[in-house]
């Protein structure tokens, strides 16, 4: 029932992971357990280790109530835990600008369908090649998709037609303005946006998501607790 303007950016969230944790490959997080820092309980930075436990019998003990990102990778460097999942690469990007070189850590994983163009190409594993079957993909990929629309502009139920046309312009336009994307590449922010159709679509494909699939995904998270 929303009016979707358009959303900003299509975010690829990622496993930042000790270079000394006992998981040296993706099939490791079957066999050993990794301490795994977290934020707020149904946060990204939870509820993304936790549906991969659910889902693909993963060993992550996640430790929640880090006030933010930061502190749990604070805690990281410090050895307080051994890795962080749920977190966007834009972010890793700002805040280790030397990810893909740095001594102590290493992007692990990608918790995505697809998958970033930079991190494919440098041989990030993806986090869905764990899974066992055509209903582990169905469940993940019902899950993954509020990647796609990770910084979205919306509006409220019954706002005027000719209001939500102009403003869908006005944000497909600001998405192009040479002076935005100018600003962002010097903060390293990635700007990857997507129109209100397009939002839309997504949000009604979720909607249309078979009620087992969103079962497995609401049984897995809950089994994980």
């Amino acid at each position: 029932k929303f009016n979707y303007i358009g959303n900003a950016h299509s975010e690829v969230l990622v496993c930042v992971i000790r270079k000394d944790a006992p998981v040296q490959k993706l099939e490791d997080l079957r066999s050993k357990e990794v301490i795994i820092g977290a934020t707020a309980p149904c946060s990204t930075t939870a509820d993304f280790p936790k549906i991969a436990n659910g889902i693909f019998d993963t060993k992550m003990k996640l430790v929640t109530g880090y006030k933010g990102s930061r502190e749990v990778t604070m805690g990281i460097e410090s050895g307080e835990v051994q890795g962080i999942c749920g977190l966007g690469y834009s972010t890793v990007k700002v805040q280790y600008p030397d990810i893909m070189n740095n001594p102590f850590a290493r992007i692990f994983a990608q918790e995505d369908m697809s998958g970033h163009p930079v991190l494919n190409k440098a041989g990030v594993p993806m986090m869905i090649d764990l899974a066992r079957n055509a209903d582990e993909r169905a469940a993940m990929q019902m899950f993954y998709g509020q990647n796609a629309f990770a910084r979205p502009f919306i509006l409220p139920p019954n706002v005027a037609a000719d209001r939500v046309a102009l403003l869908r312009k006005s944000f497909d336009e600001t998405m192009k303005d040479p002076e935005l994307l100018a600003e962002a590449e010097k903060m390293n922010i990635d700007v990857v946006p997507s129109n209100g159709e397009a939002v839309t679509t997504i949000v009604n494909a979720m909607y249309a998501t078979p009620p087992a699939v969103i079962a497995r995904v609401k049984e897995a998270l809950a089994r994980s607790k």
